[in-house]
């Protein structure tokens, strides 16, 4: 190449395409443009990537909601579980205070308190582990 042909070329860099002649690389008279500018691809490309970042965020906050959504349930589930625990351990409390065994002993198998009571007391010893037991029978 020439000087003259260099100098075109390199005033030509300052405009949006770089124009370069065909003649020179040995092609006959055809001309070829060639850009010197990838803005627009960068811009593509950060474009398409924000694009990806944004469905992904939004299948994140989806996601969010869902399992939030099944917390609350389980809260719920748990709460009513420790409803039916109360009422469960009230219910027991009931069938094991003496004031109801009593009524039960008396309205459905007519039993009645004694005022002759005795209460005998029994020691043994255990042959096995030479220990003494002591148990008390109470007699009406």
């Amino acid at each position: 190449m020439n000087s003259e042909t260099l100098q075109k070329l390199y005033n030509r860099k300052e405009s949006q395409a770089l124009y370069v002649s065909a003649s020179h690389l040995g092609y006959k008279s055809k001309r070829i443009y060639q850009s010197k500018s990838s803005f627009f691809y960068v811009m593509i490309t950060v474009l398409i990537f924000l694009c990806l970042a944004a469905v992904f965020n939004i299948g994140l906050k989806i996601q969010s909601i869902n399992y939030g959504k099944k917390i609350f349930e389980i809260n719920e589930l748990i709460s009513i579980e420790k409803e039916r625990s109360d009422r469960l351990g009230l219910k027991i409390s009931e069938l094991k205070s003496p004031e109801r065994i009593i009524t039960r002993a008396e309205a459905s198998l007519g039993m009645k308190f004694s005022d002759n009571l005795k209460i005998i007391q029994i020691k043994a010893i255990n042959a096995n582990d030479n220990k003494e037991m002591q148990q008390l029978i109470i007699l009406a």
